[in-house]
């Protein structure tokens, strides 16, 4: 089993995502687990490309291999 630090590295393309979810990731310029989580969900949410069907996948990928936790806001990093 490839451990967190790695699979949040992996292409996408290697991980199981429809075709849909890869189009999608592509247009945003999105290639990893690692890049999704550099940018702020105000900022995800605005990129061309960006649909909820895409953002479903990805959270049940995330939540599938236990990583959810990945998408929680880092303490001290919260812009409300």
């Amino acid at each position: 089993m490839i451990d967190e630090k790695n699979l949040v590295r992996q292409p996408f393309a290697r991980l199981g995502f429809t075709q849909d979810f890869l189009k999608a990731s592509k247009i945003m310029r999105l290639d990893t687990i690692a890049d999704v989580l550099k940018v702020e969900p105000v900022d995800l949410v605005d990129k061309e490309g960006f649909n909820y069907n895409w953002l479903g996948e990805l959270v049940k990928f995330l939540n599938d291999h236990e990583l959810i936790h990945l998408l929680q806001p880092l303490p001290g990093n919260n812009h409300d």
